[in-house]
């Protein structure tokens, strides 16, 4: 599995110890010991926002093919190649 930033891409890193970070999406403040290399953190709120709306549009979806249906969610803006989404959408 490749760890990369949401934000720029770069390489997580693993802290040893929990320290004070701010998502860079919805600024909420929290202690962590994941971020990038570049000082990127999002929280698991954020990291996980875009499985609600994958689940949202396989349930409006009139199309019945499955390819057409991966590509409208793979172009969603918050469809992250390494992120939780793409675990939704196989299932």
């Amino acid at each position: 599995m490749n760890d990369e930033c949401l934000i720029c891409g770069s390489p997580l890193e693993y802290l040893e110890a929990d320290q004070p970070m701010e998502c860079a999406v919805c600024h909420r403040k929290e202690n962590s010991k994941t971020r990038c290399v570049r000082g990127h953190y999002v929280c698991g709120a954020c990291h996980t926002a875009g499985m609600d709306a994958i689940v949202g549009l396989c349930l409006s979806e009139t199309s019945k093919d499955p390819v057409l249906i991966l590509e409208k969610m793979m172009a969603l803006p918050f469809c992250h190649m390494h992120g939780p989404e793409h675990h939704v959408m196989v299932g």
